[in-house]
């Protein structure tokens, strides 16, 4: 039978490569095929790298064909082009071959910590053009949430604690490798993990991104006016050319005496979850796309999540709540190392105004685009910058004439997240 047209029979070289990590593993079985297939759920979820599932089934088939995962670079030029000077490849292979196996070894030294870092798939391949994963979602129950519903307070404060605890442990691993608080080493020795991808002097589409969701919630906003739509317009024409040097600014910082490896793209699209399939409880969790890692303050972390993946209402009534959850997480996995935190709950608190506007940015990009990233096909788009990131915000504009409804409710949210950002910020801080 004829593979489907999102499926692809692997043939030498790129067959052979998947032969030879299947042998680096101890699977010496004679392979019959190996299929590619781009999953049609994860079209539009991940942006920075295409994501297919691999089946590799063997001439014995009483053998157990053996399912993978795959991210690898799109074929579209700019793409490549954009994708790889983020490193984001290099980056991700650095973290599961080099930095995670000795930030393992690093927690086993501790009673209690053997385990922690247990929320990380496990990697079978790694290298600069392809990141090849265990398949948890088709080998086991793990599952990505609908990232437009959002998280829940029950499964935002578990995805909080999990990150405390990462952010903990790599404290720990830092200080153990430079002797002491020496970040500066800590970025020579490990460039790549620490490498900050989102700032290029060579890359067009990073700041046209930020100020692509700008103009898509001013479009939105212009098409359904909403009670404090004025407002919201002004301050949103005030970040116009401005956000990505505010983001900039804030990646660049060098001063924090708290710094931690960061997730880099902690929100919904890069996390799975498993369900007691009875009482619909959460039983485990994991990171994945390790692709935007980031040496910084751990508010970068947080408030990327907060923004980007916990339901609107959730993170505004319990705001304080889970601030206060992930830092009692944290400094608790901090003391399984008999280690004591190095700032206190108020200057965390403080810390977070400030850091967390990386969060803010994205999590506008997230309103205005989150229903249009399915009609959003990167491999047949322009391969000019310009007009790739304009194809961008056709696609939102589309998705936005053809669900007035929602469009609306967008609209709405929009004015509130500019409310909730100029609370945290103060008014006197906006631009």
């Amino acid at each position: 039978m004829a593979p489907s047209s999102n499926q692809e029979i692997l043939c030498d070289p790129l067959r052979q490569k998947f032969v030879d990590i299947l042998k680096s593993h101890g699977i010496l079985d004679e392979v019959e095929t190996i299929t590619m297939t781009e999953p049609p759920e994860l079209k539009g979820e991940h942006m920075a790298s295409c994501t297919v599932y691999v089946l590799v089934e063997f001439k014995d088939t009483s053998v157990k064909p053996k399912n993978l995962f795959c991210k690898k670079f799109s074929s579209n030029a700019a793409h490549i082009q954009f994708t790889k000077a983020m490193r984001i490849m290099e980056k991700e292979a650095a973290f599961f071959n080099e930095f995670l196996p000795k930030a393992r070894e690093c927690c086993k030294k501790y009673k209690g910590c053997e385990n922690l870092l247990n929320f990380f798939p496990k990697i079978i391949h790694g290298d600069d053009e392809m990141i090849v994963l265990e398949n948890l979602v088709l080998d086991d129950t793990f599952i990505m949430l609908n990232k437009e519903e959002r998280q829940d307070l029950t499964t935002a404060k578990h995805v909080l604690a999990n990150l405390a605890r990462f952010h903990a442990a790599t404290h720990v691993f830092i200080t153990e490798e430079c002797g002491g608080t020496n970040y500066l080493k800590f970025r020579q020795d490990w460039e790549l993990v620490c490498c900050e991808a989102f700032i290029s002097d060579n890359n067009p589409m990073i700041e046209s991104m930020f100020d692509t969701g700008v103009s898509s919630c001013m479009n939105i906003l212009k098409g359904f006016p909403v009670e404090g739509g004025d407002e919201a317009m002004q301050t949103l024409i005030g970040y116009i050319g401005k956000a990505y040097p505010m983001v900039s600014t804030l990646l660049k910082s060098r001063t924090d005496k708290f710094q931690v490896l960061n997730h880099g793209d902690c929100w919904n699209n890069n996390m799975l979850f498993k369900f007691d399939p009875e009482t619909r409880k959460i039983t485990d969790h994991i990171f994945v796309d390790l692709q935007i890692t980031r040496l910084g303050s751990p508010n970068l972390d947080v408030g990327y999540f907060l923004y980007t993946s916990v339901q609107p209402i959730v993170r505004r009534q319990h705001f304080m709540e889970l601030l206060q959850h992930y830092f009692d997480s944290l400094t608790n996995t901090l003391a399984m190392f008999d280690v004591k935190c190095p700032i206190n709950f108020e200057d965390f608190v403080e810390d977070y105004r400030q850091k967390s506007q990386l969060g803010f940015f994205f999590g506008l990009n997230v309103v205005a685009a989150i229903g249009a990233l399915k009609d959003i096909d990167i491999e047949n788009m322009s391969e000019d910058p310009v007009e790739m990131m304009a194809m961008f915000q056709n696609a939102i504009t589309n998705w936005v004439t053809k669900n007035p409804e929602k469009a609306a409710d967008i609209a709405t949210e929009i004015v509130a997240v500019l409310k909730e950002n100029e609370k945290i910020l103060g008014e006197s801080r906006l631009p």
